[in-house]
C-alpha cells in the first residue's frame, strides 16, 4: 500500500515540476518577444533628431564622438578600455 501512495505521489510531482517548467518557458518567451517590441517600437523615443542638433544638446554628442575618434584612431589592436573612461566622466 505504501509503494502505491509513493508512486503516485511521485507521479504527481513529476507532472507538476513538468507543468511548472512549461509554464516557466512560455512566460520567459513571451517577455522576451515583448521587451524585443517594445524595443523596436520607438528606438529613438528619448532624443528627436531636431533635438539632437540643438546647441544646447550638443554636449550629449562630444563624448561618444571623441571616444569613437579614439577607437578608431587605434586601428585592428583595439584599445583598451580604461582608456576610454576619461571621456565619459
Amino acid at each position: 500500500m505504501w509503494v502505491l501512495v509513493l508512486a503516485i505521489a511521485s507521479f504527481l510531482s513529476f507532472v507538476s515540476i513538468v507543468l511548472l517548467l512549461w509554464l516557466a518557458d512560455t512566460l520567459e518567451s513571451r517577455n522576451i518577444q515583448h521587451n524585443r517590441n517594445a524595443c523596436l517600437e520607438q528606438p529613438f523615443a528619448c532624443l528627436s533628431i531636431p533635438q539632437a542638433f540643438e546647441p544646447a544638446l550638443a554636449v550629449l554628442w562630444e563624448a561618444p564622438i571623441h571616444a569613437m575618434q579614439l577607437i578608431q584612431s587605434a586601428g585592428r589592436g583595439g584599445i583598451c578600455v580604461a582608456a576610454l573612461r576619461p571621456h565619459f566622466q
